[in-house]
């Protein structure tokens, strides 16, 4: 049983369950999260905050680099305060992601739509529980 009003044990998406996410996915950007996160096993915190530098060689040909850098600014703290930057191999089904999305040139991947910055947590938990 998954979490209950943030309480409890979350589950891991059965196969079946991706397909249904993938499939309800309209938005080329939302599209690019959910790959993300799946090949990634980051959080969606650090990923709405990745800037184009972060996971594109070349954005302009939206050619990625072969890692995905999560920097340590981005991430959650470990319990001892201290918080470290990740570097992720961008597997094949990522890759073919990245090269599908056409990324901003600079700046966040996900900008917001309505001020500067990444899109904001809102944004991120609202279209989260449009999907599951």
């Amino acid at each position: 049983m998954g979490k209950i009003c943030r309480h409890g044990q979350a589950e891991i998406l059965s196969a079946r369950d991706i397909q249904k996410i993938k499939r309800a996915l309209v938005s080329p950007s939302h599209q690019l999260m959910f790959a993300i996160a799946l090949h990634t096993a980051e959080r969606w915190g650090a990923i709405r905050q990745l800037k184009v530098e972060d996971v594109y060689a070349d954005p302009v040909r939206s050619v990625p680099h072969k890692l995905v850098t999560f920097r340590a600014s981005t991430r959650k703290a470990a319990p001892d305060g201290s918080r470290a930057t990740r570097q992720v191999f961008v597997n094949g089904d990522l890759a073919f992601s990245l090269r599908a999305y056409r990324p901003p040139t600079r700046g966040y991947l996900f900008p917001s739509p309505q001020k500067e910055g990444p899109v904001s947590p809102q944004a991120v938990d609202q279209f989260l529980r449009e999907w599951v």
